[in-house]
């Protein structure tokens, strides 16, 4: 099923559905002779509320390319073939008309036509169906794919390898995207990555890295992350070509003559683990100063290893 967004946007002779599969293109000038194009009428509707309620009917309805609205009666007829504007007077004065164009769905959150942050269905490259991510459009010009977010301790982060690879928690609270999205994501094109901190004060930072890229699966879902820019300090590029690590699976390089172990143990929490440190941004949820072997969500160049942030989002946006 094509989906219509619950919104219209007017663009003077163009009225776009907000949804990246299908738009509706205004035909121009109005009214319209309908009867002397070669378009078919296959289905007409009474009661129907708005142009929007129309053009998810035709959505639904096969062969529909087209259509027209009128209020009076609140009738919505679909054709199927293209409309052209040939005037007619018999024409009521209230009737649209539109041809309806389909068309790819959104790759990630920068093809999103729409101002508000929220839930957005995309279909990434390779991917034959489309999934729910939350799209922040206020942060630095909008258009990101959030695929962490830590703000109440709600959700536990504490979670084997499967339960990363796939995605856990809620897109309109605390979640993590999957691994594997992620990955399929990244991998379709060049992506920068932005990381939002805030501590228990209020006080935020931010650290940018120009280059992000998680590979596949067979690589246990290696990190590539370079080109820091931003005021918290660059403690994750030392994480740049580290796998993946749960504690059900470790890949990390935490092996000395002192200490060794799983990382995700000792932190209590996925994450692309090297030695341990400098940032570990899923793990238990404390906020403030903590004691012993840090295992909070830190950030080891603002507040280092045993201050555990309140608030941390993680989200790419793909590059031109």
């Amino acid at each position: 099923m094509i989906r219509v967004s619950l919104a219209l946007v007017y663009f003077s002779e163009i009225t776009v559905a907000l949804t990246t599969e299908v738009y509706l293109k205004k035909v121009l000038p109005e009214p319209l002779n309908v009867e002397t194009t070669e378009s078919t009428q296959i289905y007409e509707a009474a009661a129907i509320q708005s142009v929007l309620q129309c053009a998810s009917v035709c959505a639904m309805t096969g062969g529909c390319v087209s259509l027209t609205y009128s209020q009076t009666g609140a009738v919505c007829r679909m054709y199927n073939a293209t409309l052209n504007a040939t005037p007619n007077p018999q024409a009521p004065v209230d009737t649209t008309y539109f041809n309806v164009i389909k068309r790819v769905p959104a790759l990630d959150c920068v093809d999103v036509a729409d101002s508000m942050s929220g839930v957005y269905e995309v279909r990434p490259r390779g991917m034959g169906n489309t999934i729910s991510v939350w799209c922040d459009m206020e942060t630095d010009g909008g258009g990101w794919t959030v695929f962490q977010r830590r703000q109440n301790g709600s959700v536990d982060f504490n979670r084997d390898w499967a339960g990363y690879e796939t995605g856990f928690g809620d897109l309109t609270g605390e979640f993590w995207l999957g691994n594997s999205y992620i990955h399929t994501i990244t991998s379709g094109g060049s992506y920068e990555l932005r990381i939002d901190l805030a501590d228990s004060n209020g006080e935020m930072r931010y650290a940018q890295y120009s280059s992000f890229i998680v590979n596949g699966a067979a690589s246990s879902y290696r990190v590539a992350v370079s080109g820091y820019s931003g005021d918290a300090g660059d403690s994750f590029g030392i994480h740049s070509g580290m796998a993946f690590t749960t504690p059900d699976r470790d890949h990390d390089i935490w092996d000395s003559d002192t200490f060794s172990g799983n990382c995700a143990i000792k932190r209590v929490a996925g994450w692309w683990f090297a030695d341990c440190g400098q940032c570990s941004l899923n793990g238990v949820y404390h906020v403030g100063t903590q004691t012993g072997f840090g295992h909070g969500l830190h950030w080891q160049h603002w507040k280092g290893e045993l201050y555990s942030l309140e608030k941390c989002t993680m989200m790419i946006r793909r590059r031109p």
